[in-house]
């Protein structure tokens, strides 16, 4: 792990992990952010529950699909995607 990323989840509060590295080294604040350990670009939602990558800038995620529509991050096991609907095409992926 990166050791800015130590330094941080020791003195604050607790960190998202990122859905393309796995760190968890993520301020859980709304809006666009970058993963301070991969640089991945995406926004977290006004929640905390739902999270875009940046379509224009597509990295894939360690874990699951993003939608190349709307960018949301989500199951790999989804037909559609859950928040525009349009169906996913795993050959892309």
């Amino acid at each position: 792990m990166h050791q800015a990323c130590k330094e941080e989840l020791s003195e604050s509060h607790e960190y998202l992990t990122c859905p393309f590295c796995l760190n968890q080294c993520v301020e859980p604040r709304q809006g666009e952010t970058r993963c301070p350990v991969c640089d991945a670009a995406f926004e977290i939602d006004d929640r905390a529950e739902c999270v875009f990558g940046d379509t224009n800038e597509i990295k894939l995620p360690a874990i699951g699909i993003i939608c190349a529509l709307c960018g949301l991050i989500q199951a790999g096991e989804n037909q559609n995607c859950l928040y525009c609907g349009i169906v996913i095409n795993t050959a892309f992926h």
